[in-house]
């Protein structure tokens, strides 16, 4: 399988993105003319406009544990990804990453996962004050 397939979709990636997820990826996309191409990370990257691309199991993370149920997101015949999202509907898609960052999307929409619970912890300096 090629390599673009294992990760999160340019827009997908995009829409995680807006609705507030930071978190490093292995992987990100950055857009070269007219086209989006798949980046590892590395320091070259900074400055550069990029979008975090993320795998099965970056997304595994990031979903807290019990809301991974066969009942919502499964496989059906002719490889196709199926979800269950909020609005009560089956959603299609062509590829497990997929299915399951909306699974996400759906679930920080709805209010049932935060954001903040998602994204690593800002460390910050403290100061002692003098005595």
């Amino acid at each position: 399988m090629l390599k673009e397939y294992q990760y999160t979709s340019p827009n997908t990636s995009r829409e995680l993105k807006n609705i507030g997820i930071c978190k490093k990826a292995d992987y990100y996309w950055r857009r070269l003319r007219n086209q989006y191409i798949l980046v590892p990370q590395s320091k070259y990257l900074f400055g550069i406009y990029r979008i975090p691309a993320f795998s099965l199991a970056e997304l595994g993370e990031m979903i807290p544990w019990g809301f991974f149920q066969a009942a919502i997101v499964h496989k059906m015949p002719g490889n196709i990804w199926q979800v269950k999202l909020s609005d009560g509907k089956m959603h299609n898609y062509a590829l497990e990453v997929e299915a399951r960052a909306w699974y996400l999307i759906d679930l920080i929409k709805n209010g049932q996962v935060k954001v903040v619970d998602i994204n690593p912890v800002k460390k910050t300096l403290s100061v002692a004050k003098p005595s």
